[in-house]
């Protein structure tokens, strides 16, 4: 398989997102976890648009990353009451 073929990618996208749903829910359980670390979020981020082309393991732009983002911001409404 070819690492640069998009519908390859797009499936490994959605994996990947999948699977820290999975992750989440399941250790999101227990009490005595206060957290997650992303090990592959880089300070300089491409943009948006070239997520699509981008192949390393950061979320941003991808699937994966809407999932973060809609969990967090989830987490963050629960916790505060309201939110932005």
């Amino acid at each position: 398989m070819s690492k640069s073929s998009k519908p390859i990618r797009a499936v490994r996208w959605s994996s990947r997102a999948r699977s820290y749903r999975v992750i989440f829910d399941a250790w999101g359980e227990r009490e005595w976890v206060s957290g997650f670390f992303l090990w592959d979020w880089p300070a300089e981020l491409y943009a948006p648009d070239a997520a699509e082309d981008n192949d390393d393991y950061c979320p941003y732009g991808k699937p994966a990353g809407e999932f973060l983002r809609s969990h967090y911001r989830a987490l963050t409404t629960a916790a505060t009451g309201g939110g932005r």
